[in-house]
């Protein structure tokens, strides 16, 4: 009887033992990529590459001995690089000689274009280069375009099947006004164009030094002279208003009346008074 505990309790071991190696998971291994199943994925369209269209820019302050030639060498630049002179200016002001330029160069060769400017400089008092992304704008345009270009012709095809006055009348009205909004959009999408393929520069130019004031007897001989040549114009303007308006206004008015009152005396019609 004291050999069925001992027996059942063996037989417990050995069947927890049992169903404990039935139970174990397999040891997991780790994959590696090429042994990995490849992600299962749904064919996406591929999207087309828009380029960025950006638009820059730049502002220059420089300061140069002579500005008006150092306006003349960077508007040469523009010529050179195939652009253009939007606007040039020289003055002067306070004893200082200043000038100024803008220019429109292309795009891809502002960097160079500028790398110049400075070297013509013997100081670049400020630089300001702006870049603007008009990308997003340029694409909504050119939706809308699309969109107003369907609806023209949409609106063509009504106008040839129109057979009454009012209708051809109402279609016209807005075919009319579609073409104007399609107008405003293209010149919008050329100016966006032209301006990010074409950079703007706007170059101030400035004298460090004043001008000289040493005495310049040559300088002084030419004002003189100027001078001289002013006053004779103002006399032979004179003696011409003279002799075309002032001759006829003393022969018809004056003579007359100096006259007419010399000829008064005489007879007593003036100056004299009546006795007392």
């Amino acid at each position: 009887m004291r050999f069925y505990p001992i027996l059942l309790v063996l037989v417990l071991i050995i069947t927890g033992a049992c169903s404990s190696d039935d139970t174990t998971e397999p040891e997991v291994l780790p994959q590696t990529a090429a042994d990995a199943p490849a992600e299962i994925s749904p064919a996406l369209p591929s999207l087309p590459q828009i380029a960025r269209i950006v638009i820059r820019d730049a502002q220059l302050t420089i300061m140069a001995d002579n500005p008006s030639e150092a306006v003349i060498r960077i508007n040469s630049l523009a010529t050179e690089r195939g652009g253009w002179v939007v606007s040039s200016t020289n003055r002067s002001r306070d004893n200082r000689a200043n000038a100024s330029t803008t220019i429109r160069v292309p795009a891809a060769t502002l960097d160079q274009t500028l790398d110049e400017i400075r070297a013509l400089a013997e100081d670049v008092e400020s630089e300001t280069i702006t870049g603007r992304d008009v990308t997003q704008e340029f694409v909504d345009l050119e939706s809308q375009l699309v969109n107003l270009q369907r609806t023209e012709e949409q609106l063509q095809t009504l106008l040839e099947r129109a057979n009454t006055v009012d209708d051809v009348l109402t279609v016209q009205t807005e075919l009319t006004r579609i073409r104007g909004e399609i107008e405003t959009i293209q010149g919008r999408i050329n100016f966006l164009d032209e301006s990010a393929a074409f950079s703007s520069i706007v170059v101030s130019v400035q004298s460090r030094s004043q001008f000289s004031q040493d005495w310049n007897p040559g300088g002084v001989v030419a004002d003189s002279i100027d001078a001289l040549v002013l006053v004779l114009q103002l006399a032979v303007n004179l003696l011409i208003i003279f002799v075309i308006v002032g001759l006829p206004v003393i022969v018809l008015f004056v003579v007359p009346g100096v006259l007419a009152y010399r000829y008064g005396r005489r007879r007593g019609w003036w100056g004299q008074r009546e006795a007392a």
